[in-house]
């Protein structure tokens, strides 16, 4: 199997990962989360006034606007997944691209020197 088609079965399953068992992710808090509980901190999320926008499009894993909580969670799973697949690459790129030096001028091109007679 080629490293092409290896690459897009995993990218399809990593696709189908996020976007369907997403919605079976443990409702119980993070770590993030279970800090901000044991020190009384309070997100900022909890202290926006009711009727107001999400501070996040995903906020808890969800995508707002969408009435489906499979839908809405599948969704979500799928979006950040592919955001963080665009940061890495973006990354990816960055790291590894070469600063290749000028190409060398065509020698068929270049004149003959002058030589002394």
């Amino acid at each position: 199997m080629s490293r092409k088609v290896l690459l897009v079965v995993f990218l399809v399953a990593a696709m189908g990962i996020a976007g369907v068992v997403s919605y079976w992710a443990s409702t119980r808090p993070d770590g993030l989360d279970r800090s901000i509980e044991l020190h009384g901190l309070q997100p900022a999320a909890a202290t926006a006034p009711e009727g107001s926008p999400p501070a996040s499009p995903l906020a808890d894993y969800k995508l707002s606007g969408v009435d489906s909580p499979f839908l809405s969670n599948g969704l979500a799973g799928l979006i950040g997944a592919l955001l963080v697949l665009a940061v890495l690459l973006a990354l990816g790129y960055l790291l590894t691209r070469k600063h290749r030096p000028p190409a060398p001028a065509d020698p068929r091109r270049a004149e003959a020197p002058d030589l002394p007679e």
